[in-house]
């Protein structure tokens, strides 16, 4: 009677945990099936929102039209801005989705420059080469030209600016809303201010600097940034526009910290061609301009 009774309890026990197991397993598929349907939603949500940015820049834009030129800068502290490359016909479309700070340091950190966006589109059309290197952005603004390079294979990218808390911290969003976890353990945000030991033991590769050439009082600054964290067989690539006469006084500058400069390109942009840019208009924006960098032979910092 006693082992009979014994049997009937585990035999109701047993049921009972696999009823339960089954409510568990049941519940879980339907909590993969909500998880599905809210995925799903939110890719649609972010297709809506990268049309509503979109439509935001273009409208922020237009100002510039109305006297003829498009602007150079895109978005600001309350209009995030959509960088889309297309790499080829039937490639998947590069996006980034950028805000940007609304600090009181006065660097222009608020815009994506059209400096900027060339220098990511070189990046990622693999003109600047930066597969399996170690990569540093001085002046990185948003961080565009960084975003790029963790897509194309960069063995360590030091994503540097102005130690500003409201720049190092919309840089640091950037990065959490655009990379997964492991592109993410590739790129680190540091303030940095130009001339000051960046604490790094070990000189980078590739340095990336994206209209950085404007303010005269800093050019000495950034020249020692250049000098002292570039391998020496390392290469320091350009990307700026001439905003003011400063911007040309920073390469004679260079030959003190010995460097050399060579330029690589003008490049139009706002959808025109080369011919399309008054260069003798002083009012105008002109042209982005592409150069490298390279220390002296035999120069020891």
């Amino acid at each position: 009677m006693m082992a009979t009774t014994g049997s009937n309890g585990d035999d109701s026990a047993l049921m009972r945990k696999e009823s339960g197991e089954g409510e568990n397993k049941k519940g879980k598929e339907e909590e993969e099936n909500k998880t599905k349907t809210k995925t799903k939603k939110t890719k649609e949500e972010e297709e809506e929102e990268d049309r509503e940015m979109e439509r935001n820049c273009e409208a922020l834009g237009s100002i510039g039209a109305l006297f003829g030129d498009p602007l150079p800068c895109h978005g600001d502290a309350h209009t995030p801005f959509l960088y889309k490359y297309q790499p080829g016909e039937g490639e998947r479309t590069v996006k980034f989705r950028l805000s940007l700070p609304a600090s009181d340091v006065d660097l222009m950190a608020h815009y994506v420059w059209e400096a900027s966006i060339k220098m990511a589109d070189l990046v990622l059309s693999k003109e600047i080469e930066v597969k399996g290197k170690r990569v540093l952005e001085l002046g990185a603004g948003c961080g565009l030209p960084s975003l790029a390079a963790t897509t194309c294979g960069a063995k360590s990218i030091l994503c540097t600016d102005y130690p500003d808390e409201a720049i190092l911290a919309t840089l640091k969003g950037n990065v959490e809303k655009n990379l997964d976890e492991d592109a993410a353990q590739v790129l680190k945000v540091q303030g940095h201010a130009w001339g000051t030991p960046l604490g790094e033991e070990k000189k980078f590769d590739v340095i990336m600097l994206a209209d950085c050439l404007w303010l005269e009082d800093q050019q000495r600054g950034l020249l020692k940034s250049i000098r002292d964290n570039l391998a020496n067989d390392g290469v320091a690539y350009l990307t700026f526009m001439e905003h003011n006469d400063h911007v040309r006084e920073f390469f004679p500058l260079a030959k003190e910290f010995s460097l050399d400069y060579e330029e690589l390109a003008s490049m139009p942009w706002g959808g025109r061609e080369l011919e399309d840019f008054d260069l003798e208009d002083e009012e105008a924006d002109g042209l982005v301009y592409f150069g490298k960098m390279n220390k002296v032979q035999g120069h020891q910092p």
